[in-house]
C-alpha cells in the first residue's frame, strides 16, 4: 500500500497490531511460543499443557493463562499474580546462560517446567530448573 504522497505505507494491519504482532506490508514477523518448542512429529502440546509454578508465590500456572511479553528474539511469561517472569524463552543467545536449549531457542525455567502432550499414550513430562 502506498499514501497519498506515494510512499510506502509503513503502518501495521489492525488484526497484527492487535495481537501484538508488527506487519510490514507482506511481511510478519512470527510469534514462537513454549508449546511450539515441545511440540515434536507425533505429539501436539497445546499451551494450555504446559505448567510451571512461580518461583515468588508459588502458584501454579498453565501458559495460556498468564501475560506475555514479546520481542523478536525473547519471550517472556510472566507470573498472574504480578510477580515476575516464570518462564524465558531467548533465540539464539550469544552468552552461554543456564538453559533448557531447544531448537534455537534457549528456555529459562526458574522452576521446573511441565508438558503433557494430547497425542500418544505419554504421561507428563518434567524439565528441571534451568536456573
Amino acid at each position: 500500500m502506498s499514501s497519498s504522497d506515494g510512499t510506502p505505507d509503513q503502518s501495521c494491519d489492525s488484526l497484527s497490531v492487535f495481537r501484538g504482532i508488527p506487519a510490514f506490508g507482506t511481511l510478519r514477523l512470527s510469534t514462537v511460543r513454549i508449546s511450539d518448542l515441545l511440540t515434536q512429529p507425533g505429539t501436539i502440546v497445546p499451551e494450555g499443557s504446559v505448567w510451571t509454578a512461580c518461583p515468588s508465590c508459588g502458584r501454579t500456572q498453565h501458559m495460556d493463562e498468564v501475560p506475555v511479553k514479546e520481542t523478536s528474539v525473547q519471550v517472556i511469561y510472566e507470573c498472574a499474580g504480578g510477580c515476575g517472569p516464570i518462564l524465558t524463552m531467548t533465540f539464539a543467545p550469544i552468552n552461554p546462560t543456564p538453559a533448557i536449549h531447544m531448537r534455537d531457542w534457549a528456555v529459562e525455567n526458574p522452576s521446573a517446567l511441565f508438558c503433557r502432550p494430547i497425542t500418544g499414550d505419554q504421561e507428563s513430562i518434567r524439565f528441571p530448573p534451568s536456573v
